[in-house]
Protein backbone atom coordinates (compact mmCIF):
# COMPACT_ATOMS: atom_id res chain seq x y z
CA UNK A 1 0.00 0.00 0.00
CA UNK A 2 1.19 3.50 -0.97
CA UNK A 3 1.96 5.41 2.07
CA UNK A 4 -0.01 8.83 2.78
CA UNK A 5 2.94 10.98 2.93
CA UNK A 6 3.96 9.81 -0.66
CA UNK A 7 0.33 10.25 -1.93
CA UNK A 8 -0.27 13.75 -0.69
CA UNK A 9 3.40 15.02 -2.06
CA UNK A 10 2.18 14.13 -5.69
CA UNK A 11 -2.00 14.83 -4.96
CA UNK A 12 -3.40 17.98 -4.94
CA UNK A 13 -6.56 17.72 -6.62
CA UNK A 14 -5.24 20.61 -8.40
CA UNK A 15 -6.57 23.24 -5.43
CA UNK A 16 -6.01 27.31 -5.41
CA UNK A 17 -5.41 28.69 -2.49
CA UNK A 18 -6.80 32.15 -1.56
CA UNK A 19 -6.13 33.39 1.30
CA UNK A 20 -6.50 37.71 1.88
CA UNK A 21 -7.87 37.71 -1.21
CA UNK A 22 -4.40 36.60 -3.25
CA UNK A 23 -3.77 33.45 -5.15
CA UNK A 24 -0.94 31.29 -3.41
CA UNK A 25 1.75 29.36 -5.62
CA UNK A 26 2.91 26.09 -4.24
CA UNK A 27 3.97 26.23 -1.30
CA UNK A 28 7.55 25.62 -1.94
CA UNK A 29 11.37 25.43 -0.46
CA UNK A 30 11.69 28.82 -1.49
CA UNK A 31 9.10 30.19 0.22
CA UNK A 32 10.16 28.30 3.39
CA UNK A 33 13.46 30.18 3.07
CA UNK A 34 12.03 33.25 2.55
CA UNK A 35 9.66 32.62 5.24
CA UNK A 36 12.87 31.79 7.31
CA UNK A 37 14.55 35.15 6.32
CA UNK A 38 11.73 37.25 7.60
CA UNK A 39 11.40 35.27 11.15
CA UNK A 40 7.80 34.34 10.33
CA UNK A 41 5.98 33.47 12.80
CA UNK A 42 4.48 30.91 10.68
CA UNK A 43 8.03 28.81 10.45
CA UNK A 44 9.66 30.12 13.57
CA UNK A 45 6.54 29.65 15.85
CA UNK A 46 4.34 32.45 17.53
CA UNK A 47 1.45 34.32 17.56
CA UNK A 48 0.75 35.63 13.67
CA UNK A 49 0.04 39.33 12.92
CA UNK A 50 -1.67 40.96 10.20
CA UNK A 51 1.65 42.25 9.08
CA UNK A 52 2.95 38.64 9.41
CA UNK A 53 -0.22 36.97 7.26
CA UNK A 54 0.66 40.26 4.69
CA UNK A 55 4.05 39.06 4.65
CA UNK A 56 3.53 35.15 4.12
CA UNK A 57 1.26 35.91 1.28
CA UNK A 58 3.31 38.05 -0.13
CA UNK A 59 6.03 34.97 -0.07
CA UNK A 60 3.84 32.65 -1.32
CA UNK A 61 2.81 34.27 -4.30
CA UNK A 62 6.40 34.66 -5.57
CA UNK A 63 8.89 32.20 -7.94
CA UNK A 64 12.19 30.94 -7.33
CA UNK A 65 14.81 34.13 -6.99
CA UNK A 66 11.96 36.43 -6.34
CA UNK A 67 12.27 38.51 -3.08
CA UNK A 68 10.34 41.55 -3.01
CA UNK A 69 7.62 41.40 -0.67
CA UNK A 70 4.86 43.42 -1.35
CA UNK A 71 2.27 44.33 1.28
CA UNK A 72 0.25 46.83 -0.81
CA UNK A 73 -2.95 45.12 -0.55
CA UNK A 74 -5.28 45.91 2.02
CA UNK A 75 -7.62 43.02 3.73
CA UNK A 76 -10.85 42.63 3.50
CA UNK A 77 -11.31 42.84 7.13
CA UNK A 78 -10.41 43.89 10.86
CA UNK A 79 -11.70 41.88 13.36
CA UNK A 80 -9.41 39.78 15.21
CA UNK A 81 -11.97 36.44 14.24
CA UNK A 82 -11.55 37.38 10.86
CA UNK A 83 -7.36 37.52 10.95
CA UNK A 84 -7.66 34.12 13.00
CA UNK A 85 -9.56 32.79 10.23
CA UNK A 86 -7.40 33.78 7.41
CA UNK A 87 -4.59 32.67 9.76
CA UNK A 88 -6.52 29.35 9.54
CA UNK A 89 -6.35 29.37 5.96
CA UNK A 90 -2.79 30.12 5.73
CA UNK A 91 -2.01 26.99 7.87
CA UNK A 92 -4.63 24.91 5.61
CA UNK A 93 -2.71 26.18 2.41
CA UNK A 94 0.94 25.04 4.48
CA UNK A 95 -0.17 21.76 5.41
CA UNK A 96 -1.70 20.83 1.96
CA UNK A 97 1.74 21.09 0.51
CA UNK A 98 3.82 19.94 3.79
CA UNK A 99 4.22 15.91 3.63
CA UNK A 100 7.63 14.54 4.16
CA UNK A 101 7.84 10.53 4.19
CA UNK A 102 9.63 9.58 7.34
CA UNK A 103 13.39 7.53 6.77
CA UNK A 104 16.33 7.20 8.75
CA UNK A 105 19.41 6.69 7.07
CA UNK A 106 20.72 3.52 7.77
CA UNK A 107 24.71 3.42 7.54
CA UNK A 108 26.17 0.72 5.19
CA UNK A 109 29.37 -0.43 7.50
CA UNK A 110 28.16 0.06 11.15
CA UNK A 111 31.83 -1.41 12.51
CA UNK A 112 33.61 1.81 10.23
CA UNK A 113 31.60 4.23 10.86
CA UNK A 114 33.03 6.98 13.85
CA UNK A 115 31.31 10.58 14.76
CA UNK A 116 32.98 13.16 11.99
CA UNK A 117 34.68 16.35 13.23
CA UNK A 118 32.22 18.87 14.13
CA UNK A 119 31.71 21.06 11.20
CA UNK A 120 29.04 23.78 10.20
CA UNK A 121 26.12 22.32 7.46
CA UNK A 122 24.64 24.57 4.54
CA UNK A 123 21.11 25.84 6.05
CA UNK A 124 18.52 22.35 5.29
CA UNK A 125 16.25 24.23 3.09
CA UNK A 126 19.51 24.62 1.05
CA UNK A 127 20.60 20.92 0.69
CA UNK A 128 17.29 20.13 0.27
CA UNK A 129 16.51 22.01 -2.38
CA UNK A 130 19.65 20.67 -4.46
CA UNK A 131 19.21 17.29 -3.06
CA UNK A 132 16.00 17.07 -4.88
CA UNK A 133 17.39 18.56 -8.12
CA UNK A 134 19.54 15.78 -8.13
CA UNK A 135 17.03 12.97 -7.43
CA UNK A 136 14.13 14.75 -9.95
CA UNK A 137 16.84 15.56 -12.42
CA UNK A 138 15.36 18.72 -12.69
CA UNK A 139 17.18 22.08 -12.73
CA UNK A 140 17.72 23.98 -9.36
CA UNK A 141 14.66 26.47 -10.73
CA UNK A 142 12.48 24.06 -10.70
CA UNK A 143 13.76 22.55 -7.21
CA UNK A 144 12.93 25.40 -5.23
CA UNK A 145 9.18 25.91 -6.79
CA UNK A 146 8.07 22.18 -6.80
CA UNK A 147 5.68 21.33 -4.37
CA UNK A 148 7.78 21.05 -0.85
CA UNK A 149 6.30 16.82 -0.83
CA UNK A 150 7.63 15.80 -3.91
CA UNK A 151 11.08 17.71 -2.90
CA UNK A 152 11.18 15.82 -0.01
CA UNK A 153 10.65 12.37 -1.98
CA UNK A 154 12.80 13.81 -4.64
CA UNK A 155 15.72 14.39 -1.79
CA UNK A 156 14.93 10.88 -0.50
CA UNK A 157 15.60 9.05 -4.16
CA UNK A 158 18.55 11.20 -4.45
CA UNK A 159 20.15 9.63 -1.28
CA UNK A 160 19.03 6.35 -2.07
CA UNK A 161 20.26 6.58 -5.72
CA UNK A 162 23.94 7.52 -4.01
CA UNK A 163 23.82 4.54 -1.97
CA UNK A 164 21.88 5.04 1.30
CA UNK A 165 19.81 2.38 2.41
CA UNK A 166 16.49 4.15 3.50
CA UNK A 167 14.15 2.31 6.00
CA UNK A 168 10.72 4.44 5.91
CA UNK A 169 8.45 4.29 8.26
CA UNK A 170 4.49 3.26 6.92
CA UNK A 171 1.23 4.19 8.45
CA UNK A 172 1.09 1.22 10.70
CA UNK A 173 4.88 1.44 12.22
CA UNK A 174 4.52 5.34 12.77
CA UNK A 175 0.98 4.61 15.15
CA UNK A 176 2.92 2.08 16.84
CA UNK A 177 5.70 4.48 17.59
CA UNK A 178 2.88 7.36 18.81
CA UNK A 179 1.66 4.58 20.94
CA UNK A 180 5.06 3.76 22.66
CA UNK A 181 5.87 7.54 22.84
CA UNK A 182 2.23 8.08 24.70
CA UNK A 183 3.00 5.03 26.71
CA UNK A 184 6.44 6.56 27.68
CA UNK A 185 8.75 4.39 26.20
Amino acid sequence: MLDYAFAAAYIDDNKRHRVLGRRLRPFCLWHVMLLQAVHSPFVAGGNATLFDLKNAVSICRLRYRESHISRQFLPRFTTVKRLRKHVELFMDYVGDYLSKPEYTIVPIDIKESRVPPRITHPPAVVCTAYNAAYGAKISIMEAWEMPIGEAYISEAMYLRAQGSQLDFLNDEEKAFQLQMKEAGL
